[in-house]
């Protein structure tokens, strides 16, 4: 992520609410049907849904990475359909979008967006669908789909039973993380997504799942102490810190000295807790494609201070998931897609001779 298009990205940010006020004004004189299908208080209701999707054009126009506006505008596609709504309004306000786009803003920003909403509206005229762990045929798939019964059912006691007995069974911790509790929580996720559960079931479900993890932690063993030390936190602005806590966890029990620094961290308190600790290693996590920007600009801070300049940064997220390599454009070190993935990473770039 370069300076120069963090600034067109901000650019963008700046006049959204204008941008999608016209849009909608101009969608609503197109199509003189949208009032009468989506009733009273309509307008301000789109226009609200223009600036959302407006905002992750601009983390795209951060990243320099137009599939990051693609891969937000397919999940709202699969949002839209699970509530039934129509896709074609979805399109035609994007076409709109470009349009205003084109028209009103300089040329460098909106050169960089209209070749984002190209992308988008060539990606929705294909097929997709949100994964989900019912065709996950790894280890633990049946403990897996208990545990999720068990969260949608509110049989909290019935889903930390289930897990403990697993870690005193001899599976670790670690194995957990990644077979039962880290797909579990992303399919709740994909869920409320999809409208299938309420915001109080995924609420109920993390609370469970917090509770569980901490029960693993007060009873596990960590390996032989490393002398080498890690930070963890998620970015500012993001409130998610299940998955980045599994990560510190698996760090704490493969030896490491981890500073474990929750959610919503500021850049410059990340770089003094790598400075001021001598860290090896930072861990982020991003948890939508909101957060790209702000861990963009957290890692080029960690490389513009010299007291860091021998640390190593890695990410992790769902958006990392999605698109291979936009860790890469983040300026990272490297991606891991588990918590446990996340560790071994950390060895080869810090630990090098160390033979885990």
């Amino acid at each position: 992520m370069t300076k120069k298009s963090s600034q067109l990205s901000r650019s963008l940010e700046a006049v959204s609410k204008a941008l999608a006020r016209w849009t909608v004004e101009r969608h609503a004189t197109d199509d003189p049907s949208l009032p009468r299908r989506y009733g009273a208080g309509w307008q301000a209701d789109w226009v609200a849904n223009v600036e959302a999707r407006l905002a992750y054009l601009a983390q795209a126009i951060a990243v320099r990475c137009p599939d990051v506006f693609s891969s937000s505008m397919l999940w709202n596609r699969d949002a839209i359909t699970r509530r039934d709504g129509r896709v074609d309004d979805l399109q035609a306000s994007l076409r709109h979008l470009r349009a205003v786009i084109a028209d009103e803003l300089p040329s460098p920003v909106a050169r960089v967006a209209t070749e984002c909403v190209d992308a988008a509206l060539a990606a929705l005229d294909q097929p997709h669908t949100l994964d989900s762990i019912a065709a996950d045929d790894t280890r633990h798939r049946n403990v897996r789909l208990h545990y999720l019964e068990c969260l949608l059912s509110s049989k909290r006691h019935e889903a930390i039973t289930l897990v403990l007995g697993l870690s005193r069974s001899g599976v670790p911790v670690t194995e957990i993380y990644t077979s039962v509790l880290e797909p579990a929580q992303a399919e709740i996720g994909r869920m409320w997504h999809r409208n299938e559960i309420s915001i109080a079931d995924e609420h109920y479900a993390t609370s469970v799942t917090q509770e569980v993890m901490s029960r693993l932690r007060a009873n596990s063993t960590a390996a032989k102490r490393r002398d080498v030390r890690v930070v963890a936190a998620a970015v500012g602005g993001d409130f998610h810190e299940i998955g980045i806590r599994m990560v510190a966890d698996c760090f704490e029990l493969d030896g490491w000295d981890v500073a474990y620094l929750g959610a919503n961290l500021p850049a410059f308190e990340a770089v003094r807790e790598v400075r001021e600790r001598k860290a090896s290693l930072l861990a982020l996590s991003a948890s939508t494609f909101l957060h790209l920007r702000d861990a963009g600009e957290l890692i080029a801070a960690l490389r513009a201070e010299p007291e860091c300049a021998h640390a190593k940064a890695i990410i992790g997220g769902p958006p990392f998931n999605l698109i291979p390599d936009l860790w890469h454009k983040l300026g990272a070190d490297g991606h891991a897609r588990t918590a446990a993935a996340a560790v071994e990473l950390g060895k080869r770039l810090v630990l090098q001779n160390v033979r885990s």
